[in-house]
């Protein structure tokens, strides 16, 4: 989830993976989902690709992994440090 006070950056964040993945090839669609009211559900981004080479592609490019870097380094997501340690 999102740490309370940083809405606005990951708003930012948000629109900059927009922009990003906007220039993947093979990039067809994402869709960010937020969480319910009740706060039992997480922050969902669903990302479409033409295929699975093309997502592969994505997920390895520095873009990419830039963007995630921002989500450890601006502290925006609680417990990510232990979600993309390598």
């Amino acid at each position: 989830n999102i740490e309370a006070g940083k809405e606005n950056a990951f708003s930012g964040w948000q629109s900059k993976l927009r922009s990003e993945i906007s220039h993947a090839p093979g990039f067809l669609s994402v869709e960010i989902l937020c969480p319910s009211p009740d706060k039992k559900t997480f922050w969902v981004i669903n990302q479409s690709f033409v295929a699975k080479k093309d997502l592969a592609l994505w997920m390895d490019s520095e873009a990419y992994q830039s963007l995630l870097q921002d989500l450890v380094e601006q502290k925006m997501v609680a417990g990510a440090e232990a979600i993309f340690q390598e």
